[in-house]
């Protein structure tokens, strides 16, 4: 199931919560690569309860793929999102990095994970590479995970 669609295009994580049921996947039933294998039960994050507060932008930052402000009124367009390298021009709103991942202009790292859909309009990115430094490769699910505190990863 988790190399069919849908399910293969959602960032999910397959968990053995009890180790003793472990089994390894046979190769043509292994969970597509942007799916890590996680084991032990699920734990809450000890700030999970607290309220999500984004890190400060400074005032002068733009998206780099819009170019527009990052507004503290708007849900959409504060929430930002970073080159995992950190590199000087990689931040970018969520929704304008996702289309420009879904968008046939973007760079393609990982190509086993859509050799098998090459031309099929996606909703969801599953990868990508920095739009700035072009260096960074990441996994979508990763870098949201990596950069909003309180998800379980």
């Amino acid at each position: 199931m988790l190399r069919s669609l849908p399910w293969r295009r959602l960032g999910l994580t397959v968990r053995w919560a009890n180790q003793e049921y472990k089994r390894e996947f046979p190769p043509e039933l292994a969970p597509p690569i942007h799916m890590p294998i996680a084991y032990g039960p699920i734990e809450t994050p000890k700030n999970f309860n607290s309220p999500f507060v984004p890190p400060p932008l400074m005032a002068d930052h733009l998206c780099q793929l819009c170019l527009k402000p990052f507004d503290e009124s708007s849900d959409v367009t504060y929430l930002s999102l970073h080159c995992p390298l950190r590199c000087p021009l990689g931040v970018w709103h969520v929704v304008c990095l996702a289309r420009h991942l879904t968008s046939d202009a973007a760079k393609r790292p990982l190509s086993t994970i859509r050799a098998e859909e090459p031309s099929k309009p996606q909703l969801l990115p599953l990868d990508g590479i920095c739009p700035a430094c072009e260096r960074a490769e990441f996994l979508w699910p990763e870098l949201l995970a990596s950069q909003q505190p309180g998800t379980f990863k």
